[in-house]
């Protein structure tokens, strides 16, 4: 909504707007592109305008809050949490992570549980490296998978032996991401 009220200013096309993050950003991103004209996000600030974006860029975000949580050995799912990870969650949740309303607070803000059929959604680029210690690649592959199953435009892109961030990047990432945002905006 600012960039579009302020499109002059920042000499930008407000009909071209795209949302690219990545780890907590690239979830950023995603809610956004899932939440486009959502009366529920409408504030005082630029209500007049629209927070529909045409493209939206994952990278490495976090599409499953609780599963960050559940560490799988073998058949048995357990939960692995330090305690400063727990202190961390829980400030974020707003409550604690592993009761009923921290589990609720965890889906509002997981792109996999919101995801529905008949929504309205941007084309969805997703880019995960498959030896990323921080957000695991089955949490892109998982969204890929569902937003292609309900019949929504994604693209996955696995980038090879990459972590989070660091060696994740390099100019034919970049290039990637460019030629997918031109080829619909």
């Amino acid at each position: 909504r600012y960039l579009r009220a302020h499109a002059d200013e920042h000499q930008i096309d407000p009909t071209r707007v795209a949302a690219w993050g990545t780890s907590s950003g690239g979830n950023t991103a995603l809610l956004l592109g899932m939440t486009g004209d959502d009366p529920r996000y409408v504030s005082a600030v630029h209500p007049e305008q629209s927070d529909v974006v045409k493209v939206v860029v994952d990278v490495f975000g976090p599409t499953d809050m609780m599963s960050l949580f559940v560490t799988r050995h073998g058949d048995i799912d357990t939960v692995q949490l330090d305690p400063g990870a727990e202190a961390y969650y829980n400030r974020i949740l707003g409550h604690a992570w592993n009761s009923p309303e921290g589990q609720a607070a965890a889906d509002a803000i997981s792109p996999l549980q919101l995801l529905r059929e008949g929504m309205e959604l941007p084309p969805m680029q997703l880019l995960y490296g498959d030896a990323d210690p921080v957000v695991p690649y089955d949490q892109g592959v998982r969204m890929y998978e569902k937003l292609t199953e309900m019949g929504y435009e994604a693209d996955f892109v696995c980038v090879s032996g990459a972590e989070h961030e660091g060696n994740f990047w390099s100019q034919a990432i970049l290039d990637e991401i460019k030629a997918y945002i031109d080829a619909r905006i």
